[in-house]
This record gives structure tokens, sequence and C-alpha cells, in this order.
């Protein structure tokens, strides 16, 4: 309990300190004698009910994890997150609580929603980028479609038949076509981006 990482406080039913750690002290700038003649109100943002609630809620051998601020001597506050227990000793209810400083943690939750928050924007921003390109994708196959039926197909036949017969030039015949397809599609998209 002395070398322990979380802040240790042993209290009795009405929130009287009976036992704290040097980090207890540490945490709260408190010396051992201030703090065992202080109770958990003086050091807690809950109110007296909300810590008497607490207090109902657990049976011997139960436990209870509270996310809380501590109240350090020169007033400033912290958040914790403590775990609480009970137990009886010579009929009377004591707790133990121990209370772990999570300032970091909540700092890095604080970063990781916004990151988030960004990545969530930008990714709806992509997705909606993406959407608009596959709709102006799909116009154009549709006008491509359009244009090599009624440009395409009478260009592919002159130069692909002379004289009714099928050229030696059919593979210049494919390349002219596919060339103005993708010419079609370069236009297009510039035309687009602008």
């Amino acid at each position: 309990v002395e070398q322990a990482v979380d802040a240790f406080f042993l209290h009795d039913g009405d929130g009287k300190f009976l036992e704290v750690n040097p980090r207890a002290c540490e945490s709260l700038g408190y010396s051992k004698e201030e703090l065992l003649n202080m109770s958990v109100s003086d050091v807690t943002s809950l109110s007296e009910e909300e810590a008497k609630s607490i207090g109902d809620q657990l049976h011997a051998g139960s436990t209870l994890t509270v996310n809380d601020h501590h109240r350090r001597k020169d007033g400033t506050r912290f958040p914790v997150e403590v775990r609480l227990g009970s137990f009886d000793a010579d009929g009377q209810k004591l707790f133990l609580a121990l209370a772990r400083d999570i300032s970091d943690r909540e700092k890095a939750e604080e970063v990781l929603r916004g990151v988030s928050s960004q990545e969530s924007g930008r990714h709806q921003r992509r997705v909606l980028r993406d959407l608009a390109v596959i709709g102006i994708l799909s116009a154009m196959v549709f006008l491509i479609g359009d244009l090599i039926h009624d440009i395409v197909n009478p260009i592919f036949f002159s130069l692909a038949f002379e004289n009714g017969q099928i050229s030696r030039n059919l593979d210049e015949a494919f390349a002219s076509i596919a060339f103005f397809c993708l010419a079609m599609l370069v236009f297009s998209y510039r035309r687009w981006k602008e």
C-alpha cells in the first residue's frame, strides 16, 4: 500500500479518512496528518448525497468503479477513476478507495476524438467526391456508349471495310476507336475538374 501507484484511502461510513498512503498525500498536496483530519467530501466533487448513495450500493465484498474529480490543497481539480470496495471490521462498515489520476488518459481520448472527428469529416468529403466521380464516370460511359453507337460505329466501319471487304488495317481501326474514347474521357474529366 505504501508503494502503490494509486492513491489509497480508507474511510468510515461518514467519509472520515482513517488511513492514506504516500501517493494520496502526493496527489492531493496534503500531509498524512492533514488528510487524516479530513473526509471524502473535502477532496471529492461528489455531493454528500451522491457519496452516500454510492456507499449504500456497496455491500461487504463488493466493488464499484466511479469517475470523479479530486480537489488538491491548492484548489485545482484533476480527473480520477476510483475503485471502491467495502468490508466489515468489528461491526463497522469501512470503505477502501483506490484513486488513479486519469488526466493523461482523458487528454489522449480528447485528441483521439478530435482526430476521429477530423477524419470523419475528411472521410465524408472523400466519399462524396468519390460518389461524384463515379456518377460522372457513369454518365461518361453512357455518353460514350451513345457516341460509339452513333459516331464511332460508322467511323469504324469506314476504316475497317474497303469496298465491302474487311480491311487489312483492322488493328488501326481498333486503335483509332480506342484513342477516340480515351480522348473523350480525358476531355470530360478535365472539364469536370474545372
